[in-house]
């Protein structure tokens, strides 16, 4: 399996990851939130077959172009339970700011905390697991085989995610990172939505230092 980060721009640049097996060419594209069109030729050129579209969150710019990726593929974009009333509404999402539209997919698929990703064939998988905070319906995908997980917005820049948004939650996203991310194997890579890597050692030190929480 290989991770290949894309970046993509609209109002702001987002990663965008693609988890693929080099073998069979199938794989899952992550937090597609621009630029569908060139996702979408990315995925042509190379012949891989995306089984599924995932979502780390709602806010217009991971999400954007997930229905315009996923509806032209075929599949099914797979969201946390709590994104419906979020990812539909345009002032929650921000799009609305940016006088943009967040359309939702013809195929959606609502997971809770814990629910393993499949790919078609059953050869590879992510695990979904909830992290409310940045917002209510943000979840991190992780793959304790490969040893990393994309963790979106749940972190930024060295710090923890941004709350200040509808919907975010200090108190929320610190017991979500020191319960659900802090406690994954030291030395997983944890990938964000706009800002370097870090690893779950550092974000151990990181609560300690800054938030007085020791995991």
């Amino acid at each position: 399996m290989q991770l290949f980060i894309q970046p993509v721009v609209n109002v702001f640049q987002t990663a965008a990851y693609f988890f693929i097996d080099e073998k069979t060419k199938h794989g899952f594209l992550i937090d597609p939130g621009a630029e569908g069109e060139k996702l979408l030729k990315k995925i042509a050129e190379k012949g891989w077959k995306i089984d599924k579209v995932l979502l780390t969150h709602g806010h217009f710019d991971h999400s954007y172009q997930a229905a315009k990726v996923a509806d032209t593929l075929g599949v099914a974009c797979v969201v946390n339970e709590n994104a419906v009333d979020f990812m539909k509404n345009d002032q929650l999402n921000l799009s609305a700011r940016y006088q943009q539209h967040v359309q939702w997919p013809k195929r959606v698929e609502l997971v809770k905390d814990h629910t393993m990703i499949k790919s078609d064939d059953g050869s590879f998988e992510l695990e979904a697991i909830a992290t409310p905070g940045h917002t209510p319906d943000s979840q991190i995908f992780y793959s304790k085989k490969y040893g990393f997980a994309l963790v979106g917005d749940m972190l930024y820049n060295g710090d923890i995610g941004l709350t200040e948004f509808p919907g975010g939650d200090k108190k929320q996203i610190l017991d979500s990172i020191a319960n659900k991310i802090a406690t994954l194997p030291d030395k997983t890579e944890l990938l964000t939505g706009h800002t370097a890597p870090m690893t779950v050692e550092g974000v151990k030190a990181i609560l300690a230092e800054d938030y007085g929480i020791r995991v």
